[in-house]
């Protein structure tokens, strides 16, 4: 009998150690702080490796290289990381991302204050998936193209985990770049190409993958460099080749410049650089040179427009490149919302309005009329989540001022598709 209570107590002891265990794991388990719309949709990170007594850098698809240190990772006792790293990386440039990726872009309690972000540049670290951060006194350097210049208006902001807001930071710096490095090649991306020497070949790509060149109508490509190693004309051999792979990356957003990486089974590749041809490319631009050797001070307005920096961050997370809009550039509107479905009307349900012009992006309720600061000539896209990958949505181009009050009418219509990835989600919006 005794032995048959002491098995008794031994399973209770069990069992509660069993949910004493359960109970820690769900209080200490690290759950992102920021949620987006969507469980499995989301802007993707870039993942690179490095070690951190010797750190490394490597160059993003959107051509910013990031360049980490030796010895700049520590963790969270402060204990110097060794080890192998996992790097996490993206950049989000429009308000469609921003909206998946779940970050806010008010810079205060009521959200009512928004940022117009230039860029979000999101970095982490982790270490067998914990993460550790950057030791003091360590940055993070990136070369970094801006689509329009950085003028003394944007600030640079780093997102507060734990009040979940942005925090205005002086803990970066900033240089103009006159060229940019990919790899070992340098180029000057906006050129003049006299006609005798554009150089123009086809190349099938699936404009799905591609959703930037949807414009350009019978894509041809142009070779943009400038170095012999990657000129196919210097390169004949390239064209004899069977190759087996092909990789375009997208290195210059602003203006489209791209990397084509060729490799086969047998261990060859080669590598250019190349842009899709446009009439721009023989039109009012600088003459086509040697990068860095720019001849007197002509600039094209592609230029004044994709400005190239150098940032230095001590920091690892989020940071908005961004400016903060001024009450007085917005007007007050009075908006009516409607649904297709009218099921779908929740009053405490979270809108959110997409200003793809200004890149940022406000919530107000499913109210069916109800007063919102808008911004003059923004580009609006209406959405709510109606569900599981599911949402409605409305678009409005360019808001026009008017009275003091204005009226808007937003009526959202459900997508009868369910969002299966990120590239479906932007697809969906040009519908």
């Amino acid at each position: 009998m005794k032995k048959v209570v002491r098995n008794w107590y031994l399973l209770l002891l069990l069992a509660f150690l069993g949910w004493a265990g359960v109970f820690y794991y769900l209080v200490k388990k690290e759950t992102p702080v920021i949620i987006g719309p969507f469980e499995k949709v989301n802007v993707p990170y870039e993942t690179f490796e490095i070690y951190g007594e010797e750190g490394g850098e490597f160059i993003s698809q959107r051509g910013t290289k990031i360049i980490i240190p030796a010895k700049a990772f520590v963790d969270k006792n402060g204990e110097l990381i060794n080890d192998r790293v996992l790097i996490k990386y993206r950049q989000l440039d429009n308000a469609a991302d921003i909206f998946l990726s779940g970050l806010p872009m008010n810079y205060d309690s009521t959200g009512e204050r928004l940022l117009e972000t230039a860029e979000v540049i999101e970095i982490k670290a982790f270490v067998r998936n914990k993460p550790v951060f950057l030791a003091a006194g360590s940055k993070i350097d990136l070369k970094y193209t801006a689509s329009a210049p950085l003028t003394s208006d944007y600030g640079f902001y780093h997102f507060d985990t734990e009040n979940l807001l942005w925090q205005y930071s002086n803990d970066y710096s900033k240089e103009k770049l006159t060229a940019f490095e990919v790899g070992d090649e340098k180029y000057v991306s906006s050129v003049r190409m006299r006609k005798e020497d554009l150089f123009l070949f086809d190349l099938e790509i699936d404009q799905d993958d591609y959703p930037e060149l949807k414009d350009f109508k019978d894509l041809k490509w142009a070779y943009i460099g400038n170095n012999d190693k990657i000129d196919p004309r210097k390169n004949s051999w390239a064209f004899k080749v069977l190759w087996t792979k092909t990789q375009l990356k997208l290195i210059d957003h602003g203006n489209k410049i791209y990397q084509l990486v060729l490799s086969n089974n047998e261990g060859r590749s080669f590598k250019t650089l190349i842009t899709p041809y446009r009439e721009e490319l023989l039109q009012n631009q600088v003459e086509y040179i040697a990068a860095g050797k720019v001849k007197g001070n002509k600039t094209s307005k592609l230029e004044e427009k994709s400005i190239k920096y150098n940032l230095s961050l001590n920091q690892t997370g989020a940071w908005n490149i961004a400016r903060k809009r001024l009450k007085e550039e917005e007007q007050i509107y009075l908006s009516t919302l409607k649904f297709s479905n009218p099921s779908l009307r929740v009053s405490e349900k979270e809108v959110y309005l997409l200003d793809m012009e200004f890149n940022t992006v406000r919530k107000i309720s499913g109210k069916a009329a109800q007063k919102v600061s808008i911004k003059p000539s923004s580009n609006l896209i209406v959405i709510s989540v109606d569900g599981e990958n599911q949402i409605s949505f409305d678009k409005i181009s360019e808001i026009k001022s008017g009275p003091i009050t204005g009226v808007l009418e937003f009526y959202l219509m459900q997508c009868e598709e369910t969002i299966k990835s990120y590239n479906h989600f932007h697809k969906l919006l040009t519908m």
